[in-house]
């Protein structure tokens, strides 16, 4: 990523026709912005919206920052936005991520075959959702 980037993503998802949440991911102790989830293709009709998560600070990778900050996205999304169903794609090869999902709540709907290419092949990628009836705070 560089600012140039940045700009034209933002820039797209504020022309979006669906409405998207944003949410910065910050570590209060240093004020530090270390990455952003966020609610994309909002969808009101059907009460459903796609979850996506980044941090983009390697040394802040692990310390459960992820957990805590899809928590609370979920928990924006279905008590606030009252959204029935929230769903995600990873790759199958990010079990790390799964793994995060699945402790969270999210369940594996199926897999989209070769469904993104990456460094010289295609990968498969993990459907996943959760239910606003399934979710747990915590």
């Amino acid at each position: 990523m560089n600012k140039e980037k940045e700009e034209q993503w933002y820039q797209k998802v504020l022309t979006s026709d669906l409405p998207t949440t944003i949410f910065g991911i910050e570590v209060i102790d240093t004020d530090t912005l270390i990455g952003v989830t966020m609610l994309k293709n909002i969808q009101l009709i059907h009460r459903e919206a796609e979850f996506a998560i980044y941090i983009g600070d390697e040394q802040q990778k692990g310390k459960g920052y992820s957990k805590t900050a899809t928590q609370l996205c979920l928990s924006f999304g279905f008590r606030k936005l009252n959204l029935n169903r929230i769903f995600l794609k990873v790759e199958e090869t990010n079990a790390v991520a799964k793994a995060l999902y699945e402790r969270v709540g999210f369940v594996a709907e199926g897999m989209l075959r070769e469904a993104v290419f990456k460094n010289g092949s295609y990968r498969n990628v993990y459907l996943m959702s959760v239910l606003q009836r399934e979710f747990k705070e915590n």
